[in-house]
């Protein structure tokens, strides 16, 4: 039954940055009163935080962001949403290091220098490397180009596709393809992907358009919130309460309310002993939670079984573990200053699922969450290995805290492995910690209900980016989607993924309109 309690202009399912960004555009821009639907205790997404005894807390999501300096579109975009209130602060100037086996590489916040860098080291590669750049910057405005093409009208649609002809065969072949095509050097290949990563899949999975995406993304630096990544919820959630929405936190989203073949509401329960249902209605509804999760769980009566099936294909088992560890004393001691630090054992890039099995690791990304800004208690870091979700797939019957001993010995297994790499390369590390605690893919599952655990959603093969089923529009009006599987990976992705959602369920001119306002809004800052 509908009641004015019960009745908004616009529901958003899933709290992450593609939730918030959609909520507090409609709140913003629209004046609508939005409901936001969270199922974890804490709204965010993967860019909440969380805390242990003795005063430890860690990001879960969120690591550092690139394209933040003041004139980029993302950083407008995060002050518009946040009405100023979030804050970032910028890592230092070195802030990635490649570290292999005889060989190590810093990368500095400026394109040029890194070019520079790279041929310095390896100047027999000199003209491939200037190409290398060159192609970057036009393989990135391709991906960009190929985003806008999904959310909007026709009269900017077309002219999008005639000119994304160009590049498109590179942007669709594999990294390693590419990197193959061009390079001679096994050790520059490799320095090269480093930071595969950041988009979750190695060099000969992964479409050479997110690596351009992802390289230019960092090429003036990366920056970090202030106050942690739990900020981005903190500051957002203000712009969406002030137009008379709110945020509902342990409250799971379990179906989508339909009348006449158009999506009218959403049905509810709760995360407790209780387990409450309840209805809420919305003219509107912008399902979060990922394309695969919203199609399988809620579009099965309304999509062809074609479109889903293909869906299903696009989706992979790629997952990650990450470690946190609470030190003793800052890690500062042994000359870490914030930066990230990309380990590998050997210049072949691949998934750790058969190294950790085996008990040792053969790459992994180390972060330092508490030197990335001040308002830390205690320092930490981050330990984080790509893994496939194959190898915890036993263990996902059991009750999430209830699993059995088995279990508990491999993730003891895992953290092992993990903290010796990182020993191997930085003598006293071990030393310095206290505590450490290790998630796997089935807490990432657990939390967010992504199938099979994927940190990053869809994965960014060469097949999603030909695919026409990724769209902010589904085929069940009043409903639209959100977040990275609408646009691209990562925070930024999701962000971008948000905004498409608002363009997408608009008119011919929500997009001019929405850049128009939030243009005036930063050059009204900067006067």
């Amino acid at each position: 039954m509908k009641t004015d309690k019960n009745q908004y202009d616009v529901i958003v399912i899933g709290s992450g940055i593609g939730g918030l960004t959609a909520a507090a555009l409609f709140a913003k821009t629209q004046g609508k009163r939005v409901l936001l639907l969270e199922k974890h205790s804490v709204a965010g997404g993967l860019t909440h935080t969380f805390k242990r005894a003795g005063g430890y807390e860690w990001d879960v999501g969120l690591h550092y962001v690139g394209g933040l300096r003041r004139q980029d579109l993302a950083r407008q975009i995060f002050d518009f949403i946040s009405e100023g209130r979030l804050q970032w602060q910028a890592m230092p100037d070195v802030f990635e290091r490649f570290v292999y086996p005889g060989l190590q590489f810093s990368v500095v916040s400026d394109p040029q220098r890194y070019q520079t860098d790279l041929i310095a080291r390896f100047p027999a590669e000199k003209s491939a490397i200037q190409q290398y750049f060159r192609h970057i910057q036009a393989v990135n405005q391709w991906a960009i180009r190929h985003f806008l093409q999904s959310v909007s009208p026709a009269w900017i649609r077309y002219p999008l596709q005639l000119t994304n002809l160009v590049s498109r065969q590179r942007a669709l072949q594999t990294t390693q393809s590419y990197l193959d095509q061009y390079f001679n050097s096994p050790a520059l290949k490799a320095l090269l992907v480093s930071q595969w990563g950041d988009y979750g899949l190695p060099p000969d999975q992964s479409a050479f358009a997110i690596h351009a995406m992802i390289v230019a993304h960092y090429w003036y630096g990366a920056w970090y919130p202030k106050g942690g990544s739990s900020q981005l919820a903190a500051s957002i959630l203000p712009t969406i309460q002030a137009a008379g929405g709110q945020c509902l936190t342990r409250t799971a989203a379990t179906q989508i309310l339909v009348e006449q073949q158009r999506a009218i509401g959403v049905e509810t329960q709760s995360n407790d002993k209780q387990k409450r249902k309840q209805q809420y209605y919305a003219p509107l509804i912008i399902s979060n939670v990922g394309a695969y999760e919203t199609y399988t769980q809620w579009l099965t009566p309304y999509a062809s079984q074609k479109k889903i099936q293909r869906l299903k294909n696009l989706h992979q088992n790629d997952s990650a573990v990450t470690l946190y560890i609470g030190f003793k004393r800052s890690p500062e001691c042994l000359g870490f200053k914030g930066e990230n630090h990309w380990l590998y054992e050997n210049f072949k890039h691949e998934s750790s699922t058969e190294y950790l099995i085996n008990g040792k690791a053969n790459g992994c990304y180390l972060s330092f969450p508490s030197l990335k800004h001040s308002h830390h208690q205690k320092h930490t870091a981050e330990i984080i290995a790509f893994v496939s979700y194959d190898i915890f797939q036993k263990w996902e019957a059991q009750a999430y805290q209830q699993r059995d001993e088995h279990y508990q010995a491999f993730k003891e297994k895992i953290t092992t492995a993990l903290l010796a790499l990182v020993e191997k390369h930085y003598p006293g590390f071990g030393a310095l910690i206290e505590t450490t605690e290790l998630s796997t893919p089935l807490s990432m599952a657990h939390f967010t209900s992504r199938h099979t655990g994927s940190m990053y959603g869809i994965p960014a093969t060469p097949e999603r980016y030909r695919s026409q089923d990724l769209s902010a529009k589904t085929p069940l009006a009043g409903l639209y989607l959100s977040g990275s599987d609408v646009c691209s990976l990562g925070i930024v992705g999701a962000l971008m993924g948000g905004m498409g959602s608002v363009v997408a369920a608009g008119h011919a001119l929500t997009l001019p309109l929405l850049m128009r306002q939030i243009t005036h809004q930063h050059t009204s800052l900067k006067q």
